[in-house]
């Protein structure tokens, strides 16, 4: 006599909880922002499973990053045949703080103002007409230039064309290499390794304090899981410097099954369905 069989789905869900304190490698040193975390057959992927669903539940992050950085602190100055490339000191700035550090960086010969209304600075060179030119790891975008151009002063001055930036970075991208994703950004133009975007939500020297609201979660196709990598980045894909403060996150995994059960009667059914809530 055939049997009678119910078909459902149900979801197993585990939780992964994460200090960079306790990381297993640090990729970068310091920094932080990229490690890896050893386990022990953390995660199987068995047969009846037909699909994974990756979350971030929730990040406790510092902003503990400088404005100013080795991803755009350099800028070249051209007078007359001479150009050099000036690594401005790493730090978090104004439009106040800038202007001080950059005359003491610099020298009497240079001066900066700044104007409040345009938002925007005119630099001035005693020695005579100069060239501002864009150089790796620009600062142009902080300092109201356009990346990849160059700027000849009128005489001694030059002023900004745009405005100044010094409000810093407005999100940042925790990934993991650890998973093969389906999400894009316009960067890469394709597919790339980030699990979430959390959107910095306070000043620097803060804590960004991230819950997933929208409950969104990634599919994700891993048939075992002993280790686990952690990126975080700028929107830029550099990595974040954390200077060695350390941040935490909650990871969620699904796993959905389908269930099949040898079932009699409708007695049968009530207890498969009350077992497996």
């Amino acid at each position: 006599m055939a049997k009678n069989l119910i078909n459902y789905q149900t979801i197993y869900s585990q939780q992964i909880y994460l200090n960079s304190n306790t990381a297993s490698i640090y990729l970068n040193g310091s920094k932080k922002s990229n490690c890896t975390f050893f386990f022990q057959d953390i995660l199987k992927l068995s047969k009846d499973a037909i699909e994974m669903r990756l979350e971030l539940v929730n990040a406790q992050i510092p902003v503990s990053w400088y404005l100013i950085n080795t991803t755009n602190n350099t800028f070249t100055i051209t007078v007359g045949s001479t150009s050099t490339i000036y690594q401005f000191p790493f730090g978090n700035y104004n439009a106040n703080t800038f202007i001080s550090t950059f005359q003491s960086y610099m020298g009497p010969s240079w001066a900066v103002a700044f104007n409040n209304i345009t938002n925007k600075f005119t630099f001035g060179y005693s020695g005579g007409q100069f060239t501002l030119s864009d150089s790796v790891n620009s600062i142009f975008s902080i300092i109201g230039f356009s990346s990849g151009s160059q700027y000849t002063s009128s005489g001694n001055n030059l002023l900004a064309p745009f405005s100044v930036s010094f409000g810093g970075l407005t999100k940042i991208n925790i990934a993991s290499s650890t998973f093969n994703l389906a999400n894009a950004d316009s960067i890469s133009k394709g597919c790339v390794s980030t699990i979430c975007s959390v959107p910095v939500s306070t000043i620097q020297g803060g804590f960004i304090y991230y819950n997933n609201y929208t409950n969104f979660k990634s599919v994700f196709r891993n048939h075992e899981l002993s280790s686990l990598n952690i990126q975080i980045q700028d929107p830029n894909n550099n990595y974040i410097d954390f200077n060695n403060v350390d941040w935490t996150i909650t990871l969620q995994i699904d796993v959905i099954k389908e269930i099949v059960k040898t079932v009699d009667n409708l007695s049968d059914i009530y207890n498969n369905i009350v077992n497996e809530i």
